[in-house]
């Protein structure tokens, strides 16, 4: 790698389809200037019925069943979003763009938090794995921490 690797982070509003192609333009930007790139993206934000695996959505399903959702249960129910919104990500920048990218979660881009559900915190991050593809050449993608 000649350059040092960039980490651009998208939240939940650009990786919805409407976006989704802004979010690639930028990354095939940042790789024709000769960057590694780590993309991180949130679950997608839309208030839109069309959209089952939105923030919202997963959240008025899991408020059906009762209001008080357990912390632990909510955060692994929006991980789910998460890894949908990482997955279709690279599945969009693989189509579109001539590179490899393989999608992560976070604890598969080597990222251990700590056991404060709702308000986690990353405690360690371990890069080696992510450096060997960067190396390789596959651009990858892991779901974002909720602020």
């Amino acid at each position: 790698m000649d350059r040092a690797p960039i980490v651009a982070k998208f939240g939940g509003t650009s990786v919805t389809r409407e976006h989704r192609h802004e979010v690639a333009s930028r990354v095939a930007q940042l790789v024709g200037e000769g960057y590694p790139v780590v993309v991180v993206v949130s679950a997608m934000r839309t208030r839109q019925e069309r959209d089952p695996y939105s923030t919202d959505a997963l959240l008025r399903l899991a408020e059906s069943i009762g209001p008080e959702v357990d912390l632990r249960e909510r955060d692994l129910l929006l991980s789910c979003g998460e890894i949908i919104s990482t997955t279709l990500m690279a599945h969009y920048m693989r189509v579109h763009y001539p590179w490899p990218t393989v999608a992560l979660s976070g604890g598969q881009a080597g990222i251990v938090t700590d056991f404060n559900y709702g308000n986690a915190s990353m405690v360690a991050i371990y890069p080696e794995y992510i450096s060997d593809m960067l190396r390789q050449g596959t651009w990858s993608s892991w779901p974002g921490f909720r602020e």
